[in-house]
């Protein structure tokens, strides 16, 4: 069993980027919160019939946390990701540019719910929580290349998409997300 030290560590030291996570996959501060906490309830149940090793102990939060948002959405009947209300990056201080970014990050998010789940979490990891290929491919259990297979997968389908509705600034955009992602 996971010791009460061990378990304290782990909450003060991945609460944050958890919480971030199932908020960006639920969109409900409360839900993600209670889901958060279910998490590491269900990390120690678990280590009390079954070894857990350090290295997959990270893993394990996030495919727990993963699975529960999962759950909770088909439960209400959605899968959607809501987006938080700052999400927008503004260029400058121009109210034009400012909405152009607005409706951008919207459409992004709309397009999202069409996504498969995994490759939305990979996407979810990438942009809001900036963690490294090999960290997202180590919490949700699938190689490197199959990470930065999805995460492609997910750009190009929001490239094509967003030219199609006519976003502007997506060539901008999605370029940025290519090469700041898929280069580290």
């Amino acid at each position: 069993m996971i010791s009460e030290e061990y378990i304290i560590e782990l909450y003060q030291s991945l609460q944050r980027e958890l919480y971030i996570y199932i908020y960006r996959l639920i969109g409900s501060r409360e839900t993600a919160e209670d889901i958060l906490h279910d998490c590491f309830l269900n990390l120690i149940k678990y280590s009390r019939k079954h070894e857990i090793r350090e290295q997959s102990v990270r893993a394990f939060l996030y495919r727990t946390a993963h699975n529960l948002s999962v759950n909770y959405l088909k439960r209400r009947g959605k899968i959607d990701i809501i987006p938080l209300e700052n999400d927008a990056v503004v260029v400058d201080d121009n109210p034009a540019t400012a909405l152009a970014y607005k409706e951008l990050n919207q459409a992004i998010h709309s397009l999202l719910k069409n996504v498969d789940e995994v490759s939305r979490s990979i996407y979810i990891m990438k942009k809001e929580l900036d963690l490294s290929l090999d960290e997202i491919a180590a919490h949700t259990g699938k190689s490197e290349r199959t990470v930065r297979r999805r995460l492609k997968g997910v750009l190009a389908y929001l490239s094509d998409s967003l030219k199609k509705s006519g976003h502007l600034m997506v060539f901008i955009y999605v370029n940025f997300l290519i090469f700041g992602c898929l280069t580290g």
